[in-house]
């Protein structure tokens, strides 16, 4: 498949500050093969001097004169003739800029075509004319200049015309564009210049018509080296176009034009479009044979930000081939000039870097990178180049398995596209999207997407990309794909081994639906084939879920749960990796999908067959990874309160969605992570698995599995365990959205709510498990994780089991018992100062809590924390402290869209500051000690918004290690907590008080009560314990 950005490599690089400072010699040692030939070429047909600065050169009237212009010294002119008018200067090849006399800014000359511009400088006699090269190249330039003396109404003109080509006038191109002035030179360069300009609007319609005409004009003048940028112009904005074949003859007539013109520049520029047109049209081996000598011949030529580029395009080409090792020499090669290329070279030279880093498993790497290339492409006003480090943030999102901000940076670079006019753009933002949507399940979108883009590249007659659409369209269902799939490899070679493998994956995924016994067997054997050829891991990821469905499928169950289980510790390694816990977690992502179909494997096998259920169970804890997110205790440089004040200024608008905020936000994000870095890899290996402590007498204990064809839950009583097979995993989720989506509405029907939370505890919890406990703990789990299960009925009975049961999430095993605190310390932030009242309203009942928990629980003191000392440094002070039970009364949020909107608002810390929002990403990667956090803030435990993306705040707090934490998956009301809050804290003060039992208590107090009997208001509590 076609590098997505090789297209847009080529662009130019207007007036750039430092290139190289090596001269052509004839034994330099980067020239061989064809760079050697291209370099002979150069020093054939443009023989520099680079010889020390000249004396003053002496022009008069009339005549003609070369003049060469060494790097890094100015040219003096003196004008001679007392009827001088104006002096005309040529570039010829290099950049130039020009003043009169000693001081003051030098000004370019025209930059339209580059390197090969004209001026009319008004002069009079003993004028000092300067001109020096304006790109600080090292290679000598030169310049042709010719003094125009008396009065002359076409040098007059021509001056007038020049001058409005360099100011932009729009009535100039304007006037050029409807071909209605002379069609000499100052046509010539007008339509030059509007030909650019619609270029940089993207309007490539126009652009096209105009580089045409001007390269008709540039050729009827006798000018070849300007007819040849014109007609580069014009393959360029072709290829934007799609007309591929077109673009390619315009790139081969340029590069014969220029090297007629001996302008190797233009020569070298026009020989590289054609190998990336040789590119689009799916002739790869052409393609990568073409470009090779390409760089070296720039970087002979002393072009060095060319060279970079085209070593940039080389890297892609290796990235296909899935020989990131080979890409990363050519990046390294562009990146030793790094101090000599300009912004929007370094942001196309960290997209592949972060390529790189991403197909070898390095996400914080590849993270890292796409935050430099935010940026460098900030420095410059490049839409086409900001939207193409969004589009490339999308994959490398979608990679880690963070969907949501994929979407949200795929939407935002499908805009810009959409404005840019850029079908081919259009097409590989909307596959992102077809992808994202396969991923999450959604097949009839994804189908409807993809077709969408290969129509699009179809249209722009892109082969290998169409083929890519087509088979992403195939895996998600799409039976009319493999029609138009099979005519197109007809039509040529599947292009990279990237795509190869596609193909493989999509024929395979249609092929195990069906297969016996032999043919799945066959499968498998090939998938372990393929994976050894695999530089990419989520490739590598789905080929490991299709061969154990292959196996499957053959009847091989137990070797497809143990391919899993390699598999999945060989992506540990990876997540572990990552040296920042809130970035781990996002990697976890990835391996769902191998979870669940290691769960399929596990319930195929027959029950004699099957490991016992302790082992299961340890494996299950083990995979979902949760043990992972703890602190190591890694230097990590902190940018999460950067974070933070983006976040905060996002929430704030108003508009979560707001494209100014997010991308902010996003922004750093990218900060916060790539500050992380990449640890050593661990050692590749299965974990030992210690026994877990078995529950206490009385105490039932469920972890659930969940698979895409079966789900099951290991049950242990009275240190007895079982393995359950539950109901279908599609009528599971069913439910579970179900369930959550009534019971977050205070106005559903509390008899509905009832009926469904009946028929999710049929589907979950089976008639097997028995007699009633009086605590139930429940395993975390991904898929659960939203589920109120104090709100479900136990089986045989009509009511929610928080009329008899306490209910208990557990990341871990049994805590010590807690003890009684010092003090219970209460962060209190009613109104966070600064606030409007719209923003963050009032809390009347959190100012109340601090009574009520001392009249509550008189063991011990309450400390109140409020206004600058209520903060985020307060508030990170009491997490970190052994011992500490606090209490938090304030504003809460957790929103889908970003990683990192699950958070508390605070007071400002200084006089006059706003409120300040503390996302659970910075807390989640510092180590915390507190017993008991209990959080009566809206919506901070796993709702479905946090589940989607990250754990949740609350769960982020358990997993750093705080003991128990009590928090609500929806938002609260407010005048609640007079009811809950005091009944929670009076039962934990009993003697044998635990968080788990006082929270029940707290839930019957409302559900008692005449104002919040409905399940809206106490089914969101929950409790839970964190990792050993």
């Amino acid at each position: 498949m076609a590098f997505p950005f090789a297209r847009l490599a080529i662009r130019r690089v207007w007036k750039t500050k430092k290139v190289a400072q090596k001269r052509i010699e004839g034994r330099s040692p980067l020239l061989h093969g064809k760079a050697a030939r291209w370099a002979a070429f150069v020093m054939a047909a443009c023989p520099l001097s680079a010889s020390a600065a000249p004396p003053a050169t002496d022009l008069h009237c009339g005549v003609d004169v070369e003049v060469a212009i060494p790097a890094g010294i100015n040219t003096v002119l003196a004008v001679r003739d007392d009827t001088s008018a104006f002096l005309e200067i040529g570039e010829r090849g290099r950049d130039l800029a020009w003043r009169t006399g000693d001081a003051g800014d030098f000004t370019p000359v025209s930059p339209r075509p580059p390197r090969w511009g004209k001026m009319l400088v008004r002069v009079a006699v003993e004028d000092r004319v300067q001109i020096r090269l304006d790109d600080r190249n090292s290679e000598p330039g030169a310049a042709h200049v010719r003094l125009h003396c008396g009065q002359d109404a076409g040098v007059e003109q021509l001056a007038q015309c020049l001058d409005g080509v360099a100011r932009g006038w729009p009535g100039w191109s304007s006037l050029a564009r409807q071909w209605r002035a002379p069609e000499g030179t100052c046509t010539a360069f007008h339509l030059h210049e509007a030909a650019a300009r619609a270029s940089e609007r993207g309007d490539y319609a126009a652009a096209i018509t105009l580089y045409s005409r001007a390269a008709e004009v540039w050729e009827r003048l006798g000018q070849p080296a300007r007819a040849a940028a014109a007609t580069l112009g014009l393959s360029e904005r072709l290829a934007d176009a799609g007309h591929y074949d077109a673009a390619l003859d315009a790139a081969i007539r340029a590069a014969a034009m220029a090297r007629e013109a001996a302008a190797p520049y233009y020569a070298l520029r026009a020989e590289s479009a054609r190998c990336l047109m040789l590119d689009d049209m799916g002739r790869l081996a052409e393609a990568a044979a073409c470009l090779r000598p390409v760089p070296d011949a720039f970087a002979a030529l002393g072009e060095i930000v060319e060279a970079a580029n085209t070593w940039n395009n080389l890297a892609a080409f290796y990235l296909d081939r899935g020989d990131p090792a080979a890409a990363r020499r050519d990046i390294e090669r562009a990146r030793a000039y790094a101090d000599r290329l300009p912004p929007r070279i370094h942001a196309r030279l960290h997209l592949s870097v972060s390529r790189v880093a991403a197909a070898e498993g390095r996400f914080p790497d590849a993270l890292a990178a796409l935050q430099a290339s935010f940026d460098a492409v900030e420095q410059v006003d490049d839409t086409r180049g900001r939207a193409n480090v969004l589009l490339q943030a999308a994959r490398q999102y979608q990679r880690i398995a963070a969907p949501l901000e994929a979407r949200a940076m795929a939407l935002q670079a499908l805009d810009l596209y959409t404005r840019l006019g850029a079908p081919e753009r259009i097409a590989a933002a909307t596959t992102v999207l077809a992808r994202l949507d396969f991923d999450e399940g959604d097949l009839a979108s994804a189908v409807e997407a993809a077709e969408a883009a290969a129509v699009l590249y179809a249209q722009g007659g892109l082969r290998l990309e169409e083929l890519a659409a087509w088979l992403l369209a195939a895996r998600a269902g799409d039976e009319r794909a493999w029609p138009v799939i099979d005519r197109l490899l007809a039509e040529g070679d599947p292009g990279s081994p990237w795509q190869s493998i596609q193909i493989e994956l999509a024929r395979g995924e249609q092929a195990v639906l069906v297969a016996g016994p032999a043919e799945s067997a066959s499968l498998a054997a090939r998938m372990d084939a393929l994976s050894g050829q695999v530089q990419d891991i989520q490739q590598w990821l789905d080929i490991q879920r299709l061969r154990a469905r292959a196996l499957l499928r053959a009847g091989r169950a137990d070797d497809a749960r143990a391919g899993l289980e390699v598999a999945l510790a060989r992506h540990r390694k990876l997540v572990q990796a990552a040296r920042m816990p809130s970035l781990r977690q996002m990697l976890l992502r990835q391996s769902r999908s191998l979870v669940a179909t290691w769960i399929d494997a596990l319930l195929a096998l027959p029950e004699g067959d099957r490991p016992e259920p302790g082992a299961i169970r340890g494996r299950l804890r083990w995979m979902y990874g949760m043990h992972l997110l703890q602190p190591r205790g890694d230097d990590v440089r902190k940018a999460d309160a950067e974070l933070d004040r983006e976040l905060t200024g996002l929430l704030r608008t108003g508009d979560a969605g707001d494209p100014t905020s997010r991308m902010r936000a996003q922004h750093s994000l990218l900060y916060l992570f790539a500050s992380a870095g990449t640890s050593d890899l661990p050692a590749e290996s299965l974990p030992r698995l210690r026994s877990p402590e078995p529950a206490p007498a009385g105490v039932a204990r469920l972890t659930f599995g969940v698979g895409e064809q079966g789900a099951l839950a290991i049950v242990e009583r009275e240190g007895q365990l079982k393995l359950l097979t539950l109901a279908s995993p599609s009528d599971l989720a069913a439910r579970v959205r179900t369930l959550a989506g009534l019971v977050q509405k205070r106005d559903a029907s509390a008899a509905e709510v009832h009926r469904v939370a009946a028929e999710l505890s049929a589907d979950l919890l089976p008639p097997a498990l028995g007699a009633p406990p009086s605590q139930l703990w429940i395993d975390w789990d991904p898929h659960l994780a939203t589920v109120p299960f104090a709100l479900l009925p136990w089986p045989g009975r009509d009511w929610p089991m928080v009329e008899d049961i306490a209910v208990s999430r557990r990341l871990g095993d049994e805590r010590a018992p807690l003890q009684r605190p010092d003090g219970i310390d209460l962060l209190v932030a009613a109104a966070p100062a600064g606030s409007g009242s719209e923003d963050l309203p009032w809390l009347a009942g959190a100012e109340r809590e601090p009574g009520l928990v001392a009249a509550a629980f008189p063991q011990a003191p309450v400390r109140t924390h409020g206004g600058r000392t209520g903060g985020r440094a307060q508030l990170q002070a009491l997490l970190g402290r052994a011992g500490t039970w606090l209490h938090v009364a304030a504003h809460g949020v957790s929103r889908s869209g970003i990683q990192g909107l699950a958070g508390l608002w605070l007071e400002p810390e200084g006089e006059g500051g706003a409120p300040q929002f503390v996302s659970w990403l910075g807390l989640a990667d510092t180590p915390l000690a507190a017993d008991l956090v209990v959080l009566n803030a809206c919506q901070l435990a796993d709702s479905d918004a946090a589940v989607s993306a990250a754990i949740g705040f609350a769960t982020a707090l358990a997993a750093a290690g705080v003991d128990h934490v009590v928090a609500a998956n929806w938002q609260l009301s407010d005048s609640a907590s007079a009811v809950w809050v005091p009944a929670f804290y009076r039962a934990l003060a009993e003697e044998n008080g635990t968080p788990v039992t006082a929270l029940r208590q707290a839930q019957l107090a409302l559900r008692r009560s005449r104002a919040f009997r409905h399940p809206f208001y106490w089914a969101g509590l929950g409790h839970l314990q964190g990792m050993d």
